[in-house]
């Protein structure tokens, strides 16, 4: 089951997201002139404990809340994508030299993951991607544009590629549980790389323009190979964040609230410039090294996503947007959205009361940042 491999499936590919609050599914086709149309788009929140740390605690129950996501998404697509938490993988970027024979470069690899990887390689799944010349591809592909100024690449130039382990047991839990509702599983990304994908997909729309042409104020006239982003994933109880410059991770980290100086998760006046003030030291001395910020991106579900935006954009003179993966895309039929149950249903009475709410609820357009793991999976079936 490939982690990295850009093989592109022949059908259509649901990304189906796993998180401790909810299961997320997106399916993605396409127009006879190559727009991208958001054909489903559901959410169903999950029952405590089925999910901890990212591992399966409670298969029957995870079954049935992905088993009514599916029937009540009225999705007919069984291709499935999905991913496992950036903790339970291991990667690790090494460089090698450009012209290697294609059995040679696998040989190297194993090699080379063998001194890396802290685990018998016959207990985990390994694969790898070559970050250079994917780029360089997408750059030369009429049906998508490069994220960014792809420089060309030399037969001398070593070549940067992203080694990626997954334990076995990991990955036939995902297995499992998609044959279990019906699914055919193609491959198990890594939550983290789906997010960056559906952001490198939003940035290309945006780069794409002319210069100052842009409604969201992210296309940037500056010449740099490869710009400098920041992605923030906002939860309830923390803030996880990376620095990128393309597809290299420069920095990560966490939060935690009670590390913010208590600032409240509740949306109120002045809440978004609370988390800013608290958020943007760090984000400022991260990116002192590397240079200066390109473009702020917040995901995530926070009440105060929006304000933060804003605040952010003020306090580090950089463009910061939510984002909507949904951006720019045809919408197969109004609403997009089917959230089939609350989610305060389960904290108000707990997994069995709940099991009696019927509400369908229509969330505020920065609820899609939400879906951006979800969009990232199942945008595999148009790109690597």
């Amino acid at each position: 089951m490939p982690l990295l491999s850009p093989r592109r499936p022949s059908q259509a590919l649901l990304g189906l997201d796993l998180q401790p609050d909810a299961a997320r599914l997106v399916a993605l086709g396409r127009t006879s002139r190559g727009q991208l149309v958001l054909e489903h788009c559901a959410c169903e929140p999950m029952a405590p404990a089925c999910l901890v740390d990212g591992r399966v605690d409670n298969f029957d129950a995870l079954t049935q809340t992905v088993s009514r996501l599916l029937r009540r998404s009225g999705v007919r697509a069984v291709h499935v994508a999905m991913a496992l938490p950036e903790a339970a993988v291991i990667v690790r970027r090494i460089t090698l030299p450009q012209m290697l024979a294609a059995e040679e470069l696998q040989t190297r690899v194993r090699s080379e993951a063998e001194r890396l990887i802290p685990v018998p390689l016959q207990e985990v799944y390994l694969d790898y991607a070559v970050l250079e010349p994917r780029a360089a591809l997408a750059a030369q592909d009429g049906s998508a544009h490069a994220p960014w100024p792809v420089r060309r690449v030399q037969d001398a130039d070593p070549m940067d590629l992203l080694l990626v382990a997954a334990r076995r047991e990991r990955v036939r839990e995902l297995q499992a549980l998609a044959e279990a509702v019906g699914l055919k599983p193609v491959a198990v990304d890594v939550a983290a790389f789906a997010a960056r994908r559906a952001v490198r997909h939003l940035m290309a729309r945006s780069m794409s323009r002319p210069a100052g042409a842009g409604a969201d104020g992210l296309a940037d006239p500056r010449p740099r190979a490869e710009p400098i982003v920041a992605l923030l994933d906002l939860r309830a109880d923390r803030v996880d964040w990376q620095l990128l410059r393309g597809d290299e991770l420069i920095h990560a980290n966490q939060h935690l609230r009670h590390d913010l100086g208590g600032v409240s998760t509740q949306h109120h006046a002045g809440a978004g410039l609370e988390w800013a003030q608290a958020l943007a030291p760090a984000l400022s001395q991260a990116s002192m090294a590397a240079g200066p910020l390109d473009a702020l991106w917040l995901m995530g579900a926070v009440d105060h996503c929006a304000d933060l935006a804003q605040a952010l954009s003020d306090l580090l003179a950089c463009p910061c947007r939510v984002a909507n993966p949904f951006e720019g895309m045809v919408h197969r039929r109004p609403p997009a959205w089917r959230i089939t149950r609350a989610r305060r249903a389960w904290d108000a009475q707990g997994a069995q009361g709940a099991q009696g709410a019927q509400g369908v609820t229509a969330p505020q357009e920065s609820a899609a940042s939400a879906y951006l793991q979800a969009c990232g999976l199942a945008l595999r079936g148009f790109q690597p």
